[in-house]
């Protein structure tokens, strides 16, 4: 999937229509190529159900980059996204009573809103059965079976020589009239660029193990969101594998153009400003041309997505991690 877009790209940006300037397209290079932590070593894992119907993105670290290029720790970090994902909101409502203090207090569960991302508690995530992943290869059946996350954790910290550590992981529910699109790619090599085609390339030209690793759901720079449908398509299959596909489009625009915000409603939320000066119109989402069709900003191609198959189209959230 993350590979079509990549091939498809350049094909849909007209370089001579595209309105970013250079300037600040250096400044979106550095943003993404630079922003890796090299102390923060480890690797990112997506997992999205294939009909676009939840999702899961998770970051485990290690001490050792070369560790997580191993088939172990590939499988491993899968069955935690899976557990993730599979049991996301019976991790968060698990009570762990490890003091007399915990007992006095009230867990109140917090309600997340219909479409919007979802944190994992870690410390309740390592407590949770671990669970295989539906697509993964049969030796996993047997490899991590009748284990807890943490069990599991320490065993292959063991293996590999190495101290891993499940630092965050965010997940998208299955639910009707929520789509879940991600995308998640290697770092790529350091370098100078002067149009978006050179973003491009810098993407797609990577070694081969890098695009294997990234054909397999793993990277060190990913985005992961949910859109809300409503309208008497919205539960359509048709619809939904093609909100799916734009889904998975915007994801990777996120990427590449690390938005700050949704809208300008939610800039203004979050700034407590009345008016969104015009160097940060750039920062929300909705303002930016969207890659796929430079001609348009990115609310104008939902509304013509949303005129194609009559149905109303809401980015509800969106998480863009590095390494």
């Amino acid at each position: 999937m993350n590979g079509n877009i990549i091939k498809n790209s350049t094909r849909l940006i007209n370089k001579s229509q595209y309105s970013v300037s250079t300037n600040c397209l250096n400044n979106i290079y550095k943003k993404l190529f630079y922003s890796t932590n090299a102390n923060n070593k480890g690797l990112l894992g997506l997992v999205l159900n294939q009909d676009g119907r939840g999702g899961c993105l998770i970051d485990i670290g290690a001490r050792e980059p070369l560790i997580t290029r191993s088939d172990y720790f590939k499988r491993f970090t899968k069955r935690v996204g899976a557990t993730s994902l599979f049991l996301g909101k019976d991790i968060n409502d698990i009570g762990i009573d490890n003091t007399s203090l915990n007992k006095k207090k009230t867990n109140k569960k917090k309600k997340s809103k219909a479409g919007k991302l979802q944190m994992i508690d870690i410390q309740k995530l390592l407590v949770s059965p671990l669970l295989p992943h539906p697509d993964a290869d049969p030796v996993d059946t047997f490899e991590f079976e009748f284990q807890l996350v943490k069990e599991a954790l320490d065993n292959c910290s063991w293996k590999l020589n190495d101290s891993l550590e499940i630092r965050r992981s965010v997940i998208s529910q299955h639910a009707a009239r929520i789509v879940t699109g991600g995308f998640i790619m290697t770092a790529p090599k350091n370098g100078s660029i002067n149009n978006p085609y050179d973003i491009l390339n810098a993407m797609s030209e990577v070694s081969d193990e890098d695009k294997e690793l990234q054909d397999q759901g793993f990277g060190e720079l990913a985005t992961m969101l949910t859109l809300s449908l409503k309208g008497k398509r919205s539960k359509a299959v048709s619809v939904c594998r093609k909100m799916s596909r734009f889904a998975n489009q915007l994801a990777k625009h996120i990427t590449i153009f690390n938005p700050r915000y949704i809208s300008e409603e939610e800039y203004k939320k979050e700034t407590k400003k009345t008016e969104v000066p015009e160097e940060d119109k750039e920062k929300i989402l909705l303002n930016q041309k969207f890659m796929f069709d430079n001609e348009q900003t990115v609310a104008e191609a939902i509304e013509t997505v949303e005129s194609i198959d009559e149905v109303k189209v809401t980015v509800s959230s969106f998480v863009r991690w590095t390494l």
